[in-house]
């Protein structure tokens, strides 16, 4: 099971694009990328100050939202690890 470690209020946490791809096992440039080209299809995310940040809850209930679909593997294909679906799912649990 994925344990953060953290308090119930895990999920209002704002986390920095290094933070998340951490945590979801993919590069930074990973997500830069889906910020790119995935517009319709990414972890949802919000500028503050000036700065990408993503929020746990959020990532969580996207990873809920799209498991199973797949992104433009085009753009994945030089840098990324795609967790299994039981990973991905042990996430959600959480």
């Amino acid at each position: 099971m994925f344990d953060t470690g953290e308090s119930d209020d895990a999920d209002h946490k704002w986390l920095t694009s290094k933070e998340l791809a951490h945590r979801l096992g993919l590069s930074e440039g990973t997500l830069r990328k889906w910020r790119h080209y995935e517009k319709k299809n990414q972890p949802p995310y919000s500028h503050v100050g000036g700065a990408i940040r993503y929020r746990w809850g959020d990532v969580r209930a996207w990873l809920a939202d799209n498991q199973g679909r797949r992104v433009n593997y085009q753009v994945l294909v030089d840098d990324v690890q795609i967790p299994s679906p039981e990973i991905i799912t042990s996430w959600v649990e959480d």
